[in-house]
């Protein structure tokens, strides 16, 4: 089979079952709901992934390097201010596109350890891509503690991002980050 083929029925294997599992949950998606949603046999599924931890696993991996994508224009900034309302207003939105990833990261499988082993190690990704932006941006100031400022940014975040799917509100990156820009640089 081409490459390309494979490639291509992998990527959208992966797209149709993140739509899954956002809408669902890890625990109510079964590869037989991926293969009728695609319109493919099982054993097609089980040819390009060996079960529904791995595709799973998959598509927490596709979020992550996402949101590291996300973050080049963090990167390339030089105003400390706006490289931290960046930072914040990328991350909010990714978590807001990602919830999926969030109730993850917080609840256990419940079926598979190997994926919360999983899950805890993408978490520890993510808290050292937000730490290594934090001490770009706060290098001059030694009361700073990178590693305990990233989680409080994160766990911040994710509550605000929380309480405002809990009220079926709006979430507005741009005001939240400007919020917590204002006060943690002024």
């Amino acid at each position: 089979m081409n490459k390309n083929i494979i490639q291509n029925t992998k990527n959208k294997i992966i797209r149709a079952s993140k739509k899954l599992f956002a809408e669902n949950s890890y625990i109510a998606v079964s590869m037989n709901d991926i293969a009728k949603k695609l319109k493919l046999t099982k054993a097609s599924l089980y040819y390009h992934f060996t079960g529904k931890s791995e595709l799973y696993k998959e598509t927490l991996n596709q979020a992550y390097q996402d949101f590291r994508k996300s973050l080049k224009p963090v990167e390339k900034e030089t105003d400390n201010s706006k490289k931290l309302y960046l930072l914040t207003a990328k991350y909010i939105a990714f978590i807001s596109k990602e919830k999926t990833l969030i109730k993850a990261m917080y609840s256990k499988s419940k079926t598979d350890e190997s994926l919360d082993y999983y899950i805890i190690d993408l978490k520890k990704k993510i808290n050292k891509t937000i730490e290594k932006s934090i001490i770009n941006i706060f290098h001059n100031n030694e009361k700073v503690e990178p590693q305990f400022l990233a989680t409080l940014l994160i766990s911040m975040m994710d509550g605000i991002v929380f309480e405002y799917s809990l009220l079926n509100k709006k979430i507005d990156a741009n005001e939240i980050s400007k919020k917590i820009s204002n006060i943690l640089i002024n």
